[in-house]
């Protein structure tokens, strides 16, 4: 337990220089991590809104910043297709305008793929060491699976964004 805080109290850099130096894997989870919410409002709130429940998707995005899939999924469950139309002026106001924008999706992506790139690029003991924390952080080990939930299900999200844009 006082690992999963020292290891929280690092990654929100809450603990000064210490000589202790963060795994390259885990920052890299941390920060894609930090990247899910903002993909995830980019397609839940055009066309991932539920028009039959009545059920808003934006406290679900909101806490998803905190909780991940696990604040996402009771929303997943009661969504109900089709999503509403969309409006023209809507697109034109925030937080649409700024979720709709070419260069926000360019720099999630950009920022994401360095991310993976620096996981990557990791060495062999970096990986070890991670396997390690994953193995013995409930922390990491939740992490990892919140990261593995979020990459799940993103492919059914990104279809129905596709799908009701008619692309």
């Amino acid at each position: 337990q006082y690992r999963d805080t020292y290891f929280l109290q690092k990654l929100l850099n809450l603990k000064v220089d210490d000589g202790f130096r963060m795994n390259n894997v885990l920052v890299s989870l941390w920060y894609i991590m930090g990247i899910w919410p903002l993909v995830y409002s980019m397609l839940l709130l055009p066309t991932g809104r539920s028009s039959k429940s009545k059920i808003p998707v934006w406290p679900f995005l909101v806490l998803s910043c905190i909780g991940g899939a696990y604040a996402l999924i009771p929303y997943f469950v009661l969504w109900k297709p089709p999503p509403p139309a969309i409006d023209e002026d809507e697109i034109g106001q925030w937080p649409l305008k700024f979720l709709e924008s070419k260069l926000t999706a360019g720099v999630i992506f950009a920022v994401g793929l360095g991310l993976i790139i620096f996981a990557g690029k990791a060495g062999g003991d970096d990986w070890r060491e991670f396997f390690q924390y994953f193995r013995e952080s409930k922390f990491i080990h939740v992490t990892c699976i919140d990261f593995t939930l979020l990459s799940t299900f993103s492919p059914f999200w990104v279809y129905n964004d596709m799908t009701s844009r008619r692309w």
